[in-house]
């Protein structure tokens, strides 16, 4: 058992399975309705390699360097 389910487990007394499951289905249905074409699909997996590979890596600057990318890319995807 990781130390996270070990605390989980001591503060609520029971596995965190519901918790993991109920977080999973939000993030899947999150995602069928954000990822909407191509640029975003690609921010999507370059966020997942960069947690995959930086763990300590603080969530607010993976949001600011999306919303970057979204505000940069825009502009050039809207048809005029």
């Amino acid at each position: 058992m990781t130390g996270a389910a070990h605390q989980y487990r001591r503060l609520f007394g029971q596995e965190p399975t519901a918790a993991i499951g109920a977080i999973a289905g939000a993030v899947i249905v999150l995602g069928m309705r954000s990822i909407t074409d191509w640029i975003t699909a690609l921010i999507a997996v370059v966020t997942v390699a960069i947690l995959w590979r930086f763990k300590k890596l603080p969530e607010p600057i993976i949001v600011l360097a999306a919303a970057l990318i979204g505000l940069l890319v825009h502009p050039l995807l809207v048809v005029a």
